[in-house]
């Protein structure tokens, strides 16, 4: 379960780690350094009590962090992540 709320730089970089961009590429997205970008994806996946990105994508699509990039399908009981 999310401990902490994401502020909205960690959830801007989270959404932008669901897209599938590096932290190079998040870095000059978002004008920050990729020591910054590092520090941010440490804290966020701290805060969501996740082990890496992919944890923390799937845990942002299934909690409704991210509702755009993720559907929780009941009747199947399965997961599916979709593209934006």
């Amino acid at each position: 379960m999310v401990q902490r709320r994401l502020s909205q730089r960690e959830q801007e970089i989270l959404q932008l780690v669901a897209e599938g961009y590096r932290n190079r590429e998040i870095a000059a997205s978002c004008n920050i350094s990729e020591q910054t970008v590092k520090n941010h994806v440490s804290t966020m996946l701290l805060k969501l009590g996740v082990n890496n990105r992919t944890g923390a994508v799937v845990l942002a699509a299934k909690t409704g962090l991210l509702p755009e990039i993720g559907t929780y399908l009941k009747e199947a009981n399965t997961f599916e992540l979709r593209a934006v």
